[in-house]
């Protein structure tokens, strides 16, 4: 079946129908856009998927802008997360232009992409017709059924964006999401365009991207600000995706005046946040930090704590849970930034009290110090980390 599609046969309906699950955003479901679809699809879809993306993934170093860290291949997450600390960290530069930064929600941006115009991009890459006809099979033979309390409903063909939980899908949303990159970068050519204000020997960014999160960077000065919103609503109509105002925000330094962050706002069109955000799951701030900005981590692993000290668990199974569950929810984080001594200290007074409490609001003694308890085994510990 996989050669055979490879020799330029259609798949029949029954390989390429998909399930599409929903999985919701948040704890309050109120309209479908809190879902997100997840699609389901069958086993030999996924192999010839996966065999087309092979293909493709090779060259995604060479005409990948070093913007774009997703799924491009010896480039890390955690490499975005850093540069945007330490740019935004130097917000306060710039006195009379002012440093903005704009992070940007795309509205279902993988279920938006026009076919047509993904199709123009390979194409004007210099990806065969062989690979695109290949491409094109994949994702316009699709037909989708609607999982409801386990069971399929409806049957209908899509029109345009590409599956999530596709393997070929990230791949071809990161080559159409370069000609908005580019697009961006062809900025620094125009002698009008004032960027953000950054020590002179660093490059020159306007913009980060992982997959469709993407934070710009740029000047107060209306003319420059003008000229970015123009490249983004000409991507917007050529590509088929809308940037989301309710979840895109604007970000500026305390200091700047009402007046000034009122016309910048105006210009943007897309509302004011406040420090410190959220970006790709871990906070960014300026100044000096403190516990207050890794609240977020600490009250995770609080809740996820609550779920549990209601069951009756031994000592053993509190173990289990603490190395195997706990500890691992804070290691993205920890692993992009150095949070202050005390918030590593709060997380393991969490850990220590549910370890020897029976429920959260208990104060059962503590035996051994935490301390001896991350001693390895062989030493007398229990081998918390």
């Amino acid at each position: 079946m996989v050669r055979a599609f490879f020799c330029g046969q259609e798949l029949p309906r029954y390989i390429t129908h998909t399930n599409l699950t929903l999985i919701p955003k948040k704890e309050s479901i109120g309209t479908f856009g809190d879902l997100r679809p997840i699609s389901l699809s069958t086993f030999v879809n996924k192999i010839i998927s996966k065999v087309v993306q092979e293909m493709m993934v090779i060259v995604l170093p060479e005409i990948i802008s070093t913007n774009q860290t997703g799924f491009v291949r010896g480039r890390s997450i955690t490499e975005n997360i850093l540069l945007a600390q330490e740019i935004i960290r130097d917000i306060h530069i710039r006195d009379k232009l002012h440093n903005v930064v704009v992070k940007l929600d795309m509205t279902k941006a993988y279920d938006k992409v026009s076919w047509k115009y993904l199709l123009k991009v390979l194409r004007c890459f210099g990806f065969s017709e062989r690979i695109i006809d290949r491409v094109l099979r994949l994702i316009s033979n699709n037909w989708y059924s609607v999982l409801v309390n386990g069971q399929s409903f409806g049957f209908f063909q899509s029109s345009r964006g590409l599956k999530q939980g596709d393997p070929l899908s990230p791949t071809l949303f990161i080559i159409a999401a370069e000609v908005l990159s580019r697009s961006l970068n062809k900025l620094f050519e125009d002698q009008e365009f004032r960027g953000y204000g950054m020590p002179k020997w660093s490059p020159k960014i306007n913009h980060l991207s992982y997959a469709d999160d993407t934070i710009l960077f740029c000047s107060g000065q209306p003319k420059s600000m003008r000229k970015m919103m123009k490249i983004l609503k000409r991507y917007e109509l050529v590509s088929g995706q809308l940037i989301n105002l309710d979840k895109s925000l604007v970000y500026l330094h305390e200091k700047i005046p009402i007046g000034v962050s009122y016309q910048i706002r105006k210009i943007i069109g897309i509302r004011m946040g406040s420090f410190p955000y959220t970006y790709l799951g871990c906070p960014m701030f300026y100044g000096r930090k403190n516990k207050s900005h890794f609240e977020g981590l600490v009250q995770k692993m609080a809740k996820r704590i609550h779920s549990w000290h209601n069951r009756f668990l031994s000592f053993g199974g509190r173990q289990v849970l603490i190395s195997h569950v706990l500890q691992s929810i804070p290691i993205y984080v920890l692993s992009a930034m150095n949070p202050p001594k005390g918030v590593i200290n709060q997380l393991h007074k969490l850990f220590a009290k549910f370890f020897w409490g029976n429920s959260i609001g208990s104060k059962n003694k503590h035996w051994v110090s935490w301390e001896n308890m991350c001693y390895p085994k062989s030493e007398g510990g229990i081998g918390f980390r």
